[in-house]
Formats: C-alpha cells, sequence, structure tokens
C-alpha cells in the first residue's frame, strides 16, 4: 500500500446528483438553474452521477436517459422516462452512473472512483474506507454496530488485490537514505507508488494549508521549534 495516498485529484468535468434534496412534487427540475449545465454535460458527453431519487426526479426529467441503462431508489422507476430500468446496485451506461440509494453509496463511489481515475484508485479507497469503517465498528462496541469482520476482509481482500496485481511499488533508486525524501519532496507524483496525489496549482486555486495550521491565531499558532527544524536539516541534508 502507498505511503503516500492521499484524498484529492484536480476537479474532474462531472456533475453529481445525491439524493435527499430532490423530491416527488417539488418544483420541476427542468425549472432549476442545474438543469441547463446538466443538459450540457449530456451533450457534450462529460459525466453526469445522480443516486437515490435523482435518476428519475432530475435525469428522467430532462431526457437524458432516454436508451439508457439506469437504477434508481425502489418506486421511481417510472420517473426514469425512456430508460431501461435495471435493478442493479450501480449501473454505468457510457458517461451516466446511477445508483439506488444510501446502502449502495460506497459502491457508487467507487464505480465514480474507477471510471474517472481507475480501478487501482477504486481499490484502494474501498480498502481505506472498510478498515476505517471496521476498525471502529470493532472497538467502539459501546455503540452495537455489526459486521466489523466483514468490513476488516473486505478491506484485507481489496488491499491483497492492489499489491498483487496492480503494479504499485514502494519507490526506491537503491538510496534509502534519501528515496524516502525524494518520494514526499518531489515537485510531481513518483508513479509507481502514489495512486492518487493533490497537484497544486496557483491558476486552480488549489493550495495547502500548512501555513494556517503553524500561523493561524485559531490555532495558537503553534510553528515549528528551532531545533525541529535543524534536526530535520541535518537529517536529509547532510
Amino acid at each position: 500500500m502507498s505511503r503516500k495516498l492521499l484524498t484529492y485529484a484536480p476537479p474532474s468535468p462531472v456533475v453529481f446528483l445525491p439524493c435527499c434534496f430532490f423530491v416527488p412534487h417539488a418544483v420541476p427540475f427542468s425549472r432549476l438553474s442545474y438543469s441547463e449545465q446538466i443538459l450540457r454535460f449530456a451533450s457534450e458527453g462529460k459525466w453526469l452521477a445522480a443516486i437515490c431519487a435523482a435518476p428519475g426526479v432530475v435525469l428522467g426529467q430532462l431526457g437524458v436517459l432516454d436508451g439508457k441503462k439506469a437504477a434508481c431508489y425502489p418506486g421511481f422507476e417510472a420517473q426514469m422516462t425512456g430508460a431501461e430500468v435495471s435493478m442493479d446496485s450501480v449501473v454505468a451506461d457510457g458517461k451516466i452512473i446511477t445508483s439506488r440509494g444510501p446502502g449502495t453509496a460506497h459502491l457508487f463511489a467507487y464505480k465514480i472512483v474507477e471510471l474517472l481515475k481507475s480501478a487501482d484508485t477504486a481499490l484502494a479507497l474501498k480498502s481505506r474506507v472498510c478498515l476505517w469503517e471496521g476498525t471502529f465498528r470493532k472497538y467502539h462496541t459501546e455503540f452495537n454496530l455489526s459486521g466489523a469482520d466483514a468490513l476488516l476482509d473486505l478491506s484485507i481482500a481489496a488491499s491483497t488485490e492492489l499489491i498483487d496485481n496492480s503494479g504499485y511499488t514502494i519507490y526506491s533508486t537503491g538510496n534509502p537514505s534519501t528515496d524516502y525524501r525524494d518520494l514526499f519532496a518531489s515537485m510531481s507524483p513518483q508513479a509507481g507508488e502514489i495512486i492518487l496525489a493533490r497537484s497544486f496549482s496557483d491558476a486552480l486555486a488549489i493550495r495547502h494549508n500548512v501555513n494556517y495550521y503553524t500561523i493561524a491565531a485559531s490555532y495558537g499558532r503553534p510553528g515549528l521549534e528551532k531545533r525541529f527544524i535543524d534536526r530535520t536539516l541535518r537529517h536529509f541534508w547532510k
């Protein structure tokens, strides 16, 4: 598993429609300002992702499911105008991803990551989510949550598949004294180990917040001690 698996990538051209905001008998979605962008994305072949009632109440109303296979929350099938209704948990047809509801949200998320990034990235995400949730359930017995072992088994299976079949490896040039430093100090991600990286960009206003944590008054301006900086510099640049 990568030592530098991060949780962000530059924005992709996708419209994501969650379930709870859209309800039957609400203002017809075709009147809302979002409809123009959804129709434009559909016509340009960009990604649309909708879950729960949204595939019917939104995409169905706008006619973008015509001839597409799609899934939705039970009871909203009639609103998916022109669609081939599927009972699958997650359906991807062309650039449209749909799913049935809250119980399939994790599968929906994995599919989005798989299609917009890669299957390996989806496995890495799955392994982390299942590890976190499984560990929480296992050791927070006060909540009486079941399924911990099943989630941990899913994490193991996803991690094993990623390690055995993805081709990712621990970054090494044969110089262990500098390789770990170079992995984190490189200007570009080391593709052999890094699965999903944050690419900082002034143009896209994607910036890190190290200064915020070290000098912001609300965080007490903890800063970094000189002896820590000196020791770090001596270690990496001796």
